[in-house]
């Protein structure tokens, strides 16, 4: 599998310029970020998410695993059977 990081943000980019509400471009975005290694800029991706008024969520809890907050990730509480909810607390080094 092609791991195209810059070109999903650049979509992902694209997307948000024809609708800046769109909270799952604005979600795959702070993901693809969490990819790059760009923490900050996915943790401001979510900060526009909150203040979009989108309630926190599994995308929360992954950014804020993978950014070394595991703190954060665990006070959300997203389905259970959510494979990316899955793969979160793998990362936290619970059992699944």
């Amino acid at each position: 599998m092609a791991r195209r990081y810059e070109e999903a943000a650049a979509e992902c980019r694209k997307r948000l310029e024809v609708n800046p509400a769109s909270q799952s471009a604005r979600a795959r975005l702070a993901e693809t970020y969490v990819e790059l290694g760009r923490c900050g800029d996915a943790m401001l991706e979510l900060q526009r998410m909150e203040e979009s008024g989108a309630p926190p969520g599994e995308t929360h809890a992954y950014v804020d695993a993978r950014c070394g907050r595991p703190r954060d990730a665990r006070r959300l509480d997203p389905p259970r059977s959510e494979p990316r909810f899955q793969k979160v607390i793998g990362l936290l080094g619970y059992p699944h």
